[in-house]
């Protein structure tokens, strides 16, 4: 499998509530004759791991030419928002009017009802997740919401990171497709790693 990241816990930002201790690697397999689900999460197609002991050096697999390290220098933060695929969730509904071309977005809370907003772009004005690589935030979904449950306690995995389809990397998740490693809240050494694409 190829090595597509390794983050150290201890280097994380301090806002960001890093969860688990030691070395984050992502492993992946590469393949691309489709014989490996590797948009499951828990596939075996990749391996999403917090390795805890200390690390050593190794040589990549005979075969297998690693991808050209990329070094992260620092980290940006910045305001990320849900995407549309988990309004309804989190209370904003979209009622349309076709006849009038128009849509009303409305909340739980009042003061966020918004009425008549024009064109079929209502929801993503409101808010879209940012695209691209990125430690925590919103993940951005291309098909749907697809978190994954804890296999130990079934409880939905949050995002630890993002991987979209060549921006560091250079791979592309199917057809510019967008990956997300998650973990689990309780159990912090529980992680996998899943994608989609149009």
């Amino acid at each position: 499998m190829q090595l597509f990241a390794q983050l150290a816990m201890a280097s994380l930002p301090v806002a960001f509530a890093a969860k688990g201790r030691g070395l984050l690697q992502l492993f992946y397999c590469s393949r691309d004759d489709g014989s490996c689900e590797t948009w499951a999460p828990f596939s075996g197609a990749h391996v999403a791991r917090l390795l805890d002991t200390p690390a050593t050096d190794a040589l990549p697999p005979a075969g297998l030419k690693p991808f050209p390290a990329r070094a992260i220098t620092g980290w940006r933060e910045l305001t990320d928002h849900p995407d549309p695929a988990e309004h309804e969730e989190l209370g904003l509904q979209y009622d349309h009017d076709f006849g009038r071309g128009t849509v009303t977005i409305r909340s739980h809370s009042p003061e966020l009802e918004v009425r008549d907003v024009q064109g079929d772009d209502a929801a993503e004005a409101i808010a879209v997740a940012s695209a691209g690589d990125k430690l925590g935030g919103w993940p951005r979904w291309i098909q749907g919401v697809e978190y994954p449950s804890c296999p130990r306690c079934g409880v939905r995995m949050h995002l630890l990171l993002q991987l979209d389809s060549e921006d560091n990397l250079p791979h592309a998740f199917g057809d510019g497709g967008c990956g997300h490693v998650t973990q689990c809240p309780a159990h912090p050494d529980v992680l996998t790693f899943g994608w989609a694409c149009s």
